[in-house]
């Protein structure tokens, strides 16, 4: 089975119908909650430039903590993590996020 083949335990990572969720190349796609504490009076500017981003599926500002929801698609770990680390956390106003990786739609 494809699960054994690529490590991955045969309930995790399914797309809530029987299948697992697999890019072009047959890697596990990552889809995650970004959830962000942002500088006050940043919020829509971390939006906004969010917002242009291609993996990023939706945005939120919200009351309260997090400031902002995100949900985002990339290609594999390795892509979300790049995701995070070089286009998300350097955006001007972003202090911290907490990221939350789907396992079953």
């Amino acid at each position: 089975m494809i699960e054994q083949h690529i490590g991955v335990d045969g309930h995790c990572f399914h797309d809530g119908h029987g299948k697992l969720i697999l890019n072009q190349e047959g890697v596990m796609a990552a889809k995650a909650y970004i959830l962000m504490k942002v500088k006050a009076g940043k919020a829509q500017d971390v939006l906004t430039t969010l917002k242009a981003l291609p993996e990023v599926e939706q945005a939120h500002a919200c009351f309260g903590q997090p400031d902002i929801f995100g949900l985002v698609n990339a290609s594999d770990d390795r892509a979300l993590s790049n995701l995070i680390m070089t286009k998300i956390h350097t955006i001007p106003g972003v202090e911290e996020t907490d990221t939350h990786i789907v396992v079953q739609e």
